[in-house]
């Protein structure tokens, strides 16, 4: 057989063990895997001394994403060269649903912008916020023809984003029917209004405010409650960044009795505590659900280790300083969100498998291969297999770097992890085959991605 790529001499890691192989490519796929390829006039990466892994999938971004007056700072092109330089290669956003627009419209907006930006392949959650006959009635086609992962808040009422009960009962009614999945910003609105209303009253305005207007029973209440609504419908349901160790035991014991959810949390919860905000930059941490005890993070990680929680992802939603400036002398005037998507590997990589934590076999579970199985991307992405698509990682597992927000492609001028010296580096990414980052560099034009339908 002949090879257009061969990646010779490297350390396979997959998810149910290492070993020395080399990766012969053709026309965009894994085409073999052996002791050693005839590479005959094919084009040869030399890997000696690094892990090949499968491309990393990111299933929760927001770029080019408003929130109130500010919109993340990473648009498509950005966001999806950060991507790559962190060993990325599929990312899912939203098609925010609006007042007044019907989910194909939003699709088509928000999928113009993508595709002739984005230098790796990426999809869509939709993003239900203005929830009518109409849009109900569109759900089934949305599923056959965009996609069938559908994104709800259980919180933000004032900014018109959160469903009511009533309407996230037919939502799920009807997207469960025809074989589609909900995924939940799970928050109790009133208990956070509630709180929060409270602080700005007793002139409690602090960062650290911003965590004890949403404690760990605002997430629990609410990840409870949609796990019934999913016993009473029948929909299959993903929790978004679960950050509490009382939410990940309401997960835990769903799956125990054999019920349709499923669950991710984040780098940040399990790196960051909530004495971040009483530092001199605490408005610079400030996300939602906030970061926990270090308690919490150690029962997440214990979770992420034994399958509790499925998948790793970042949530992405990068803003600069000067957006996060406001929440200083008041909590609430902030744009909520932080930098991550080109970290999540080397973050898992040199915190988690390096420390002990988790295995290698299990990082690439949680950042590859269930994140293919959850959102329908498999056989094509998520592991290194014949027929797959050539989307791989080459990492150097012993250079030490630190993090500078300067050197890195995401946009935001700071990194909640900041000064933070790792141990491993991404070398090389590659998409379907083609070697979209290396050594510092971005290889290929803006819109060379494409998009997955799921």
């Amino acid at each position: 057989m002949k090879y257009d790529l061969v990646i010779r001499g490297g350390t396979v890691a997959s998810s149910i063990g290492c070993f020395r192989a080399d990766v012969g490519i053709t026309h965009g796929k894994i085409a073999a895997l052996a002791d050693r390829i005839d590479a005959e006039s094919a084009e040869v990466l030399k890997a000696d001394g690094k892990l090949v892994l499968p491309g990393v999938i990111d299933v929760h971004t927001h770029m080019e994403h408003g929130s109130g007056s500010d919109v993340t700072v990473d648009d498509f092109e950005n966001g999806s060269k950060a991507a790559a330089a962190g060993g990325v290669t599929t990312f899912m956003d939203f098609v925010i649903q609006k007042e007044g627009r019907s989910i194909a419209e939003s699709f088509a907006l928000r999928n113009a912008s993508a595709s002739r930006k984005s230098v790796i392949d990426y999809s869509f959650h939709i993003a239900l916020m203005d929830v009518n006959e109409e849009i109900i009635a569109e759900i089934p086609t949305a599923v056959r023809e965009i996609s069938s992962s559908f994104k709800v808040f259980m919180t933000y009422r004032k900014l018109g984003f959160m469903l009511d009960d009533d309407t996230l009962l037919r939502v799920m009614d009807t997207v469960g029917n025809c074989g589609g999945m909900v995924i939940v910003h799970a928050e109790n609105d009133a208990m956070v209004e509630y709180l929060t209303e409270k602080h700005l009253r007793e002139n409690k305005r602090a960062p650290i405010y911003h965590a004890e207007s949403r404690p760990n029973l605002v997430e629990a209440e609410a990840v409870n409650r949609v796990i019934q609504f999913s016993t009473v419908t029948g929909c299959p349901v993903f929790v978004f960044h679960v950050s509490s160790r009382e939410a990940m035991h309401h997960v835990r014991e769903a799956r125990s009795r054999g019920l349709k959810i499923q669950a991710e949390t984040n780098p940040h919860y399990l790196l960051l505590n909530s004495d971040r905000y009483e530092g001199p930059e605490g408005q610079n941490y400030i996300m939602t659900p906030p970061l926990r005890s270090v308690r919490d993070s150690e029962e997440l990680w214990l979770a992420v280790r034994t399958g509790v929680l499925q998948l790793l992802s970042t949530d992405h939603c990068p803003y600069h300083k000067r957006h996060k400036a406001g929440g200083k002398t008041d909590f609430t005037n902030v744009s909520p969100g932080i930098p991550g998507i080109e970290l999540l590997l080397p973050l898992i990589y040199s915190e988690g498998v390096r420390k002990g934590r988790i295995s290698i076999e299990r990082m690439v579970q949680v950042l590859s291969a269930e994140p293919a199985r959850v959102f329908g991307l498999q056989p094509a992405k998520g592991a290194i297999s014949i027929g797959a698509d050539a989307d791989l990682v080459l990492l150097d597992p012993e250079e030490q770097w630190t993090v500078d927000p300067q050197s890195l492609f995401m946009s935001s001028d700071y990194s909640p992890f900041e000064g933070l010296t790792l141990t491993g580096k991404v070398e090389k990414t590659l998409s379907r085959g083609r070697v979209v980052f290396s050594h510092g560099e971005i290889l290929v034009e803006p819109g060379t991605g494409r998009y997955l339908f799921r």
